[in-house]
C-alpha cells in the first residue's frame, strides 16, 4: 500500500526556491534535533538515527546553498517534490 504526495510542484524564482526549499531543510534538521533531545532526556542517551540525519542534513543545506550562491535571483527553477510513503 502506497500513498504518494505531491509536496513541490512548480516554477520558483531562485530567491522563493531557496526559502522553501531551506525551510524544508530547516525543519526536518530541527525535528531530528528534538528528537535527539527527546531521547537524551528520557534514555540518557540520543538518537543514533537522528544524530546522523542531522549531519546528511545540514550537508545538503550547504551543498544547496553552494548551488544557489551567484545565481540571479531573479533565475527560475522548475522544483518539484514528491513523498512516498510505503507501508512495511
Amino acid at each position: 500500500m502506497d500513498k504518494n504526495i505531491k509536496l513541490i510542484d512548480g516554477v520558483f524564482s531562485a530567491e522563493d526556491a531557496r526559502e522553501v526549499i531551506g525551510s524544508l531543510l530547516q525543519f526536518k534538521i530541527t525535528f531530528h534535533e528534538k528528537k535527539n533531545f527527546s531521547n537524551e532526556i528520557r534514555t540518557g542517551t540520543g538518537d543514533h538515527h537522528s544524530v546522523l540525519r542531522i549531519q546528511e542534513l545540514k550537508t545538503m543545506q550547504l551543498d544547496f546553498d553552494k548551488f544557489l550562491h551567484g545565481v540571479d535571483p531573479v533565475a527560475e527553477f522548475e522544483v518539484f517534490a514528491e513523498i512516498t510513503l510505503h507501508k512495511k
